[in-house]
């Protein structure tokens, strides 16, 4: 809808726009590195990888990954 792929920061920039929001005051959770990860944290988006075979990145800090969606409750709570 918005022309843009996820794999680009224009397309988390545009929704931040959309909505009026700063971009490091929205959290994204997402499955892929370089669609949902890489691309909202270059837009300014807090973030967080969703894997649940666990972590193997060393390019991620442990405190932005996640192997079950209940840790996203515990990271919002803190």
């Amino acid at each position: 809808m918005l022309g843009w792929s996820k794999k680009t920061t224009k397309f988390y920039k545009e929704i931040t726009r959309l909505l009026g929001i700063k971009p490091s005051d929205i959290l994204h959770v997402g499955d892929s590195y370089e669609r949902d990860y890489l691309s909202a944290k270059k837009a300014g988006l807090k973030t967080i990888l969703y894997s649940p075979s666990g972590c193997n990145r060393v390019d991620i800090p442990s405190s932005e990954c996640i192997s079950s969606l209940v840790e996203v409750l515990e990271l919002i709570k803190s």
